[in-house]
Formats: C-alpha cells, sequence, structure tokens
C-alpha cells in the first residue's frame, strides 16, 4: 500500500481542498437538522401506524392512496424512515444520504480508475467524490426538495445513490474473470430497488445502462454484456411492477388520456 507523504506541497493542496468541500458538505449537513415532514411524510406515517410496516407495503400497492403507492421501494424507503424514529430521525437524514453517497462515489471512481489501469492516491479519489457530490447538490433547481423533504429525497436522491453503488459494483464485476448467479441476483436487485422509486427514475436508469450495453456491445466484452443484462432486467421488472399496480387507473381518472405510444416513445426521443 503506497504511503501517503503529507509534506508534499501538491499532497497538503488536495488535502486542504478536500477538507473545504468536507466543511461545505457539512453545510448541507447542519441545515438539514432543521428539516422537518411535509405533505407525503405523514401520509405515508399514518399508514404505517395503522397497518404497521410490512402490511403498510402491501396495503399500500394494492389500494388507492394519497400518495404515489405503486412506487413501492418510494414506499418502502418511507417504512424504513418511520422505523427508525420517523420524524425524530428526519433530521439525520440529510447527513445519512451526503456520508452514503459520498462513500457510493468513492467507490464507483476507485472501481473505475483500477478497471481503466489509472493510479490516483486515495486523497485524490476522496477529493473528486466530495466535489462532484457538492456540486451535484449546489446545481440541484430545488435543494429543499431532494435533501431537506423524505418524500423527496426518497424519490429522486436515494435511486442515484443506488445507481452510483451499482456503478461500482458493475466495474468491481467487469474485472472479475467470471460472473456468477451471485452477481446477477446483486445487480438485477439493486437496479430493481432502484427502478421502483419512480417512473422518471426508471426511465434515466434504463436509458443510462442502455447507452452502457451498447458500449459493452460494441466491445465484445462478455461479462459486462451479462452485468448490463441483470441490471436492465431489473429495472424492466421494477417498471412492470409500477405499470401493472392496480390503483393506476383511480389515479389515471383525474388526469386526461395518455397520449398513443407512439408519441410517448417521440417525444422521449426528442
Amino acid at each position: 500500500m503506497a504511503r501517503i507523504n503529507l509534506k508534499h506541497p501538491k499532497t497538503t493542496l488536495m488535502f486542504s481542498l478536500l477538507l473545504l468541500f468536507l466543511i461545505l458538505l457539512a453545510g448541507y449537513a447542519i441545515a438539514g437538522l432543521h428539516s422537518r415532514y411535509l405533505a407525503d411524510d405523514y401520509c405515508n406515517d399514518v399508514e404505517f401506524m395503522q397497518q404497521g410496516f410490512w402490511k403498510g407495503q402491501v396495503h399500500s400497492y394494492l389500494n388507492p392512496m394519497p400518495y404515489s403507492s405503486e412506487r413501492y421501494s418510494l414506499t418502502f424507503f418511507s417504512g424504513i424512515g418511520w422505523v427508525l424514529g420517523g420524524v425524530r430521525f428526519m433530521p439525520v437524514l440529510p447527513l445519512a444520504s451526503i456520508l452514503f453517497w459520498a462513500l457510493a462515489l468513492y467507490y464507483a471512481i476507485q472501481q473505475g480508475l483500477q478497471y481503466f489501469s489509472f493510479r490516483l492516491s486515495p486523497v485524490i479519489i476522496a477529493f473528486l467524490s466530495v466535489c462532484s457530490l457538492f456540486f451535484t447538490l449546489y446545481l440541484a433547481p430545488n435543494q429543499y426538495q431532494i435533501l431537506f423533504w423524505r418524500s423527496g429525497m426518497n424519490t429522486y436522491l436515494v435511486p442515484l445513490l443506488i445507481n452510483t453503488f451499482i456503478l461500482g459494483r458493475f466495474f468491481f464485476y467487469l474485472q472479475q474473470k467470471r460472473f456468477g448467479i451471485l452477481g446477477f441476483i446483486e445487480l438485477g436487485f439493486l437496479a430493481f430497488l432502484a427502478a421502483g422509486f419512480s417512473e422518471t427514475v426508471f426511465a434515466l436508469q434504463a436509458g443510462f445502462w442502455g447507452v452502457v450495453l451498447l458500449s459493452v456491445i460494441w466491445h465484445r466484452h462478455s461479462i459486462g454484456l451479462k452485468a448490463i443484462t441483470a441490471i436492465l432486467i431489473g429495472s424492466f421488472l421494477g417498471a412492470a411492477l409500477m405499470i401493472l399496480n392496480p390503483t393506476n387507473a383511480a389515479r389515471q381518472s383525474h388526469f386526461p388520456p395518455p397520449p398513443p405510444i407512439g408519441t410517448v416513445i417521440l417525444t422521449s426521443v426528442q
């Protein structure tokens, strides 16, 4: 393991920049201590109080609710938040999200560099992780929605965190000589979990990994092809579970009829 020379000017600069962005991210975590419940947060917790954690998952999926109950992962993670303390746990969520996303970014960058045989010191990788995380949060159109509101955080931030980890695991498996059933189940389950946060997340996820699939096919990487297949199968199974939700008809009745499938495809491409 290479030693880090703290007296080297470049290392000192990297440590200073790393500390700077950690302080900036700490600002978001401190602001998160004032987070409170809003809108769907109350609706979800009432359901779990009345039905319990596991029964609440099934009841939410099968019955019309005041929130988007077809999004099974959103309901599941909301239930976890309730189990961990509900409104008392809410102020800790921003800090936990920042911490886990930073670790996922570090892992993904580290595994990607190893796959491409490119070496960087742990300090630089840590700096790249927290720097990219800070600017992602800073440039977000609505910081409150993605970081300080539980239902918004679960819908928009958590699936990105999971996909970042999937990317790290994808690079990990690319470096292996074989891709077994356990790897297939792992990537498929993670993709299934991430896709279940919203239809928009599924579209983004399927589009991103679809582009990666084209690259894998171009380079004729057999392990990469198996890994992407697992991810896409998990993603489309998640989409199917949301599409087949029995409460969709009741929710759709409040909106205009959906456009023809050709219009949907054309609009998506545009």
